[in-house]
């Protein structure tokens, strides 16, 4: 039996954030299936058998499947006891470790932990204070440590000052690139003619679309040769950043557009998490006829389960120049429709009320407060919700 530590009155910080996620996987995905757990009062010791390590983590509060909450440093066992160890140790250790269990080498392991890191601490120096008004928008943006049981939640390649003006976590808001092209050069589907409306939205005419594209994503597609020889031959013209501001959601990659009442869905030839978050040709594709497989299912939801529904992703638009499959791949952009909003109804990420951290007014323990303290009410009025279309 384990005992229950104290809660933690320091801050959250990147550190132990990246610490208590590296265990979360040892323990879950390592550890706990091969029996190298034991508890000694508020520890949970874990034991790397084949690097002949001990390691130990203070508990703030267990659980029976193995989602502990952990507080503080992880420690390691040397000749002289117990000593803190940093994140980056850690991660070491667990790249040791599962090279001995496989006998693969992850070159990239150690790095894109680290990379998770430094976007844990930039994001934290420039997230803005949140409020107490729930927001759905701001439920998207509150994700600043991300998946609690993925190695590199918050991976992301680039330097900082690269990908940071684009970070839902720091409260980005970004305006679009938009490009002018001839419709001869555009590729594009949609479930209906209206699916489409929603990108002409943009401008155009009857000749030429108007193609949105991601600023960072223009940035590292810039130079293409094919897209360069387009701009200087005025085939494709470029109309630069303008229009409203977008808002990216948790995704990175995909941005609330409040004209358009929609979710436009881009690429990005950067790796997040541990993809590289492109919209393949198939993917293109897939999405209208997803679309059209699930409108009955999506028609059914709304009637049995009234409130419920499905976000279909009805269209998709990009560049058709000279058969370029990286352009064509690069450049296309998914409308997603925006969410059926009822009046006085504050839709929010389920991200981000069950977050382990209390970093908006959307998180469980926020909402619970302001339901009168009633924990076990709230949790059935979220089960009446959630479960039943589910389980339909």
């Amino acid at each position: 039996m384990i005992a229950l530590a104290a809660r933690p009155s320091t801050c959250v910080t990147a550190d132990n954030v990246t610490t208590h996620t590296l265990l979360n996987c040892l323990v879950r995905e390592v550890s706990g299936p091969e029996g190298q757990l034991t508890y000694d009062g508020s520890h949970l010791l874990i034991r790397l058998p084949r690097l002949d390590v001990a390691l130990r983590a203070c508990v703030r509060r267990p659980s029976l499947i193995g989602a502990h909450r952990f507080v503080g440093a992880g420690q390691e066992r040397d000749l002289d006891g117990w000593v803190d160890i940093t994140w980056l140790r850690l991660a070491t250790l667990v790249a040791q470790e599962l090279e001995l269990r496989t006998g693969q080498t992850n070159t990239e392991f150690v790095d894109q932990v680290a990379e998770s890191h430094a976007v844990m601490t930039a994001t934290l120096a420039a997230r803005p204070a949140s409020g107490n008004a729930l927001d759905y928008l701001d439920s998207e943006q509150a994700l600043v440590f991300g998946h609690r049981f993925h190695p590199t939640p918050k991976a992301r390649s680039g330097p900082v000052e690269r990908w940071l003006p684009y970070a839902p976590e720091a409260a980005a808001r970004v305006r679009l690139r938009h490009l002018a092209v001839p419709r001869a050069l555009i590729r594009e589907e949609g479930v209906d003619v209206g699916a489409l409306a929603v990108l002409d939205g943009l401008g155009g005419s009857a000749d030429q679309a108007v193609l949105p594209v991601h600023p960072w994503q223009f940035s590292l597609l810039r130079s293409h040769p094919v897209l360069e020889a387009a701009l200087r031959s005025g085939r494709i013209t470029d109309l630069g950043e303008r229009g409203v501001e977008t808002v990216p959601t948790a995704s990175v990659r995909t941005l609330w557009h409040p004209e358009l009442r929609a979710f436009l869905k881009f690429s990005l030839n950067v790796r997040i998490t541990n993809c590289v978050r492109k919209n393949t040709a198939y993917e293109l594709r897939g999405a209208v006829a997803l679309t059209r497989l699930l409108a009955p299912v999506a028609a059914d939801l709304r009637t049995r389960f009234p409130g419920t529904a499905l976000l279909a992703e009805p269209a998709y638009r990009t560049l058709d120049v000279d058969d370029d499959i990286d352009l064509a791949e690069g450049f296309g952009v998914i409308v997603r429709e925006g969410l059926p909003l009822e009046p006085g109804v504050t839709p929010l990420l389920a991200g981000a009320i069950a977050d382990e951290h209390p970093t908006s007014p959307a998180q469980v323990s926020a909402l619970i407060d302001r339901a009168g303290g009633d924990a076990l009410g709230w949790w059935r009025a979220y089960l009446a919700l959630v479960v039943p279309p589910v389980l339909h």
